[in-house]
């Protein structure tokens, strides 16, 4: 007896239920749509076939790595077939990387495509003595716990706040993403993105595109903690520092209190004497100034005048002094000689003066019968001059 349709394809999906309800296959996957349900739908492919996949919500968010166009993969799951339409896919219940090569293809050819566009470059500074940090990573994870008490002994002042953040699956590149972007517009000094150590796959997101731009677009300076000292991330690249751990990142952003003291003391000091030095090199400039402020005062000029006038009045004295002593000595000099005229000198008193007409002549100039006059100092006379 003929088989009607649907009864044909209960018989086959119940075959599938049978034989091939755990099975593995191998292939790339394509045309990958993430609907708004969760669930994931894609096609998986070899260079012969290809077979329609669905990937339900239950199990994405249990996935450590999110579906992209072109990677190579073992899936799990179970062969169904849709009975209203005869069309068979496959059910999947998880998935892994065909190989490390597959995976580290991926990661080279995204950080070269990100280097290339400089999102490696323009690292920002961390600041010296940071007052609050955030730290995006689970609550529930060991690397917050080592965060704190790092954090602890070091710099007790600083305050932690901490950002619940999926860590792994496939929902945890958009959980990664918002909290990003609700740590920088908080504005606090420092972003820490950490999580523990793991594998490739557990580590994926942190290799995401999208994580990677969110990173780069913080205003906020970032710092990559991710896994062990031997994982790299995409997340470490962009990051504007790299810690091989998330103990690691504490001992690299926090000053450690005693060194702390030690360096403040040393500057202090070194402030202190450089201080000093200005403060004398001020002092010296200031009275050389004073100095020269006093030399160009109205006071000073007159002062300077006052002691000219006095030096020259003290040498016009002592020049005076010695015309006085000159002409004292021309005085007696004349004194002397004028005395030695004096007619009541004893000397002048047998002298004879001789005149005619009221004039003193020569006794060469005389002629017979002139008539003069002959005056000493006691008496005169008129004679005649016979030859």
């Amino acid at each position: 007896m003929a088989l009607k349709v649907s009864e044909l394809n209960k018989k086959i999906s119940h075959l599938f239920d049978a034989h091939f309800d755990d099975i593995s296959v191998q292939g790339e996957v394509s045309r990958v749509t993430y609907h708004s349900s969760g669930h994931v739908y894609f096609t998986l492919k070899d260079e012969f076939s290809s077979i329609s996949c669905v990937f339900f919500k239950s199990y994405v968010q249990k996935s450590t790595i999110r579906l992209a166009q072109g990677m190579q993969i073992v899936l799990s799951g179970k062969l169904n077939c849709y009975i209203p339409n005869g069309t068979y896919s496959i059910n999947v219940y998880s998935f892994v990387m065909d190989g490390l090569g597959a995976l580290k293809k991926m990661f080279d050819e995204l950080k070269q495509e990100l280097e290339s566009k400089g999102l490696f470059e323009n690292k920002k500074k961390l600041p010296l003595i940071p007052k609050d940090i955030i730290l995006i990573t689970s609550i529930t994870g060991a690397a917050l716990q080592d965060m704190k008490s790092v954090a602890q002994k070091r710099f007790p002042l600083v305050r932690l706040h901490v950002l619940d953040t999926l860590m792994q699956g496939a929902s945890a590149k958009d959980s990664i993403v918002e909290s990003l972007k609700l740590a920088d517009s908080l504005k606090y000094d420092i972003i820490v993105l950490a999580r523990g150590g793991g594998s490739i796959e557990d580590l994926w997101c942190f290799n995401e595109k999208d994580v990677a731009y969110a990173i780069a677009k913080c205003k906020t300076p970032v710092v990559s903690a991710i896994g062990h000292e031997i994982d790299y991330s995409i997340s470490d690249y962009v990051s504007d520092l790299r810690a091989p751990t998330p103990s690691a990142a504490m001992e690299l952003i926090l000053p450690e209190a005693s060194s702390l003291k030690s360096v403040l003391n040393s500057k202090l000091s070194s402030l202190s004497h450089t201080f000093k030095n200005i403060l004398l090199q001020k002092l010296m400039l200031l009275n050389a100034l004073d100095s020269k402020l006093s030399t160009l005062s109205p006071k000073s000029k007159l002062d300077a005048q006052t002691s000219l006038l006095a030096s020259k009045k003290e040498r016009l004295g002592y020049i005076m002094q010695d015309l006085l002593n000159s002409k004292e000595k021309i005085l007696e000099l004349l004194s002397t000689k004028l005395s030695a005229l004096n007619p009541e000198s004893r000397e002048l008193k047998g002298l004879v003066e001789l005149s005619k007409d009221g004039k003193v002549i020569d006794l060469r100039e005389l002629k017979k019968d002139d008539v003069v006059e002959l005056s000493t100092i006691e008496v005169s006379k008129v004679a005649k001059i016979l030859f």
